[in-house]
């Protein structure tokens, strides 16, 4: 059985997948007062405004989805017993777009412009990753 890899954390991501860890989602937000932007993924300095001043800040995860795929060959094996499933590209309530997968039955995939809200799956035993799913789905 090949196992799922694991994500990449280091000093940069760290609080990111800390936070999943706690269903939670945290992204960050440049300090800088002539930009303010909300930025994901987590990087060392704002793309708009170059600034290495960015500040952690819980946001809501709520999104609209922007476009999606059914997922029927994995990049990595480790995956191959989850196939199919439904990846996306979630624009949040904050502005950035956050990838990830849809707690969805792939057979009835998500419409682009749906409304979603985040979930947390067990990704490994010590780690959590942020997903979404229909926000009208209990």
């Amino acid at each position: 059985m090949v196992t799922k890899p694991l994500p990449r954390i280091d000093a940069v991501n760290a609080p990111f997948f800390a936070a999943c860890n706690e269903e939670r989602v945290l992204i960050q937000r440049c300090a800088a007062p002539e930009c303010r932007r909300y930025v994901y993924y987590p990087r060392v300095c704002c793309p708009v405004c170059q600034s290495g001043d960015l500040d952690w800040v819980e946001v809501s995860g709520r999104g609209r989805i922007k476009t999606f795929t059914v997922v029927h060959r994995p990049h990595h094996d480790g995956f191959l017993s989850e196939t199919p499933y439904v990846f996306a590209a979630v624009e949040i309530e904050e502005g950035p777009l956050i990838y990830g997968r849809i707690d969805a039955d792939p057979a009835r995939p998500p419409a682009i412009g749906d409304a979603v809200v985040p979930v947390f799956l067990q990704h490994t035993p010590e780690q959590k990753l942020l997903a979404f799913r229909a926000e009208d789905v209990r």
